[in-house]
């Protein structure tokens, strides 16, 4: 089974993490006085200055329950997970219903590898908190990393369940229904999330990419590199979009542009493994065998571990 074609790696689920762990989802209690200016840094995401007001707080006060939460919160925003994972635990020693800090510690276990426990912990914090839609979409990720996709398309479901207008909650479910192999339904997910990210001032290059290589897995090229440029639009620099959108000109007989674009790509980075094979593929298709064998040779050099 492949990988989700978006976070795939712990790298990219971090960034989408950390965007969207919303300040205003987090613990609500209103912090005692000596919080408030952590409080403050933590909007202002300052997370150096925060964390160094947290600790003033907790030399003050080291029982201060709120303090304990705030510095898993902060630990986990600059990528300290094994400390944040440490502080929510002693926050949950006392406050053991509280859905948030178990979505902290859900995802300081993922990205520490912890997949088993990273799961336990957001089905407890999905219980604690059932109109947390963040909750079943991190889940639904996690679920299907461990290639769990039934279990998936449910958390994916109930994300979108709560939350109907989430591009990123029917992209990820129709990469679901595509490792299902209901094609028709992740077309029709993919599609959702483009008119969704239309509406969006911030727009999301990844449904268009998809639902792109889903047409090209297809036989449908033109398509396919209709919804590609689209992706390109949004990120031009994109290798990988790149490659995908020479295979499908390739695919539609459009070889010229097809190779310019990979010559261009290859001129930018020449260690492209994948580059250098589509390229390999379209020379053999324009009757270039000596030229295809050089790309096929470079791309197996390329591989080698």
């Amino acid at each position: 089974m492949r990988y989700l074609r978006q976070g795939a790696s712990c790298a990219a689920l971090l960034l989408a993490l950390a965007e969207l762990m919303e300040f205003a989802r987090a613990e609500d209690a209103v912090p005692p006085g000596s919080l408030q200016p952590a409080i403050v840094f933590i909007r202002q995401r300052d997370w150096k200055r925060a964390g160094q007001a947290l600790d003033r707080a907790m030399e003050q006060s080291p029982e201060n329950l709120q303090a304990l939460y705030w510095k898993s919160y902060v630990l986990f925003q600059t990528g300290n997970y094994q400390a944040s994972s440490a502080f929510a635990s002693r926050y949950l020693e006392r406050n053991p219903a509280s859905g948030e800090a178990r979505k902290i510690l859900g995802l300081d276990y993922f990205m520490l590898g912890r997949s088993a426990l990273a799961e336990a912990e957001l089905l407890q914090a999905g219980n604690l908190s059932p109109a947390d839609s963040d909750v079943r979409y991190y889940l639904g990720r996690i679920q299907f990393e461990r290639h769990n996709l039934p279990a998936a398309l449910q958390s994916f479901q109930s994300a979108i369940a709560l939350d109907p207008k989430s591009v990123r909650g029917f992209n990820h479910l129709g990469q679901t229904y595509e490792g299902l192999a209901r094609f028709e339904d992740a077309g029709a997910a993919y599609r959702k999330a483009i008119e969704l990210d239309r509406q969006q001032t911030k727009r999301s290059e990844w449904p268009y990419f998809n639902l792109g290589v889903l047409s090209l897995k297809e036989g449908r090229a033109e398509d396919a590199a209709n919804w590609l440029r689209e992706a390109l639009e949004r990120r031009p620099s994109w290798s990988e979009a790149t490659v995908q959108l020479a295979a499908a000109l390739g695919s539609a007989n459009q070889f010229k542009e097809a190779r310019q674009l990979l010559d261009d790509l290859l001129t930018a980075d020449p260690k492209n493994a994948q580059a250098h094979y589509q390229l390999a593929r379209l020379l053999v298709r324009m009757q270039f065998p000596d030229e295809a064998r050089r790309h096929f040779l470079r791309f197996a050099e390329l591989k080698q571990p």
